[in-house]
């Protein structure tokens, strides 16, 4: 199973990496829901700088500041632009089951927290945090889903 989320956390490590290099080829592919949103743990993590233990040997050859500038990108354009669906804003595709919908919404609430921001850091959107618990709200009620 580690060496499944390993390949899976390279995959999506790839993918963010290609995004920040040339986001003009691809964020209208993920805007508009031509391309399947990369797994949001996994980016919210890296946007985070969450490596754990068990990631390092398959982010060895990525350079680790890069990759959480281009996670932290991926957020700001795909999850936070302003039209994105409750789905784009947890990072999260519409068949995820409920337990990953809860961890993107724990997970990038902990990101857009201000008493987590760096010094000097550009500031989140200031209506995100309430666009997130608005996304959450709708996605955490089956009937409302």
């Amino acid at each position: 199973m580690e060496e499944a989320s390993g390949l899976r956390v390279a995959e999506v490590s790839s993918q963010l990496i290609v995004f920040f290099r040339e986001p003009a080829r691809v964020r209208l592919a993920y805007l508009h829901g031509e391309r399947d949103i990369p797994d949001g743990d996994v980016v919210l993590k890296l946007a985070l700088g969450r490596f754990p233990q068990a990631w390092h040997r398959h982010l060895s050859g990525f350079d680790r500041e890069e990759l959480v500038e281009a996670a932290r990108s991926f957020v700001r354009q795909v999850c936070l632009w302003e039209r994105a669906t409750h789905y784009q804003l947890l990072c999260a595709n519409p068949d995820a089951p409920p337990a990953a919908i809860r961890e993107n919404y724990r997970l990038l609430m902990a990101l857009l927290h201000p008493d987590r921001q760096e010094p000097g850091a550009a500031a989140w959107p200031t209506d995100c945090a309430q666009r997130v618990n608005e996304g959450y709200s709708v996605l955490s009620d089956a009937t409302a889903r």
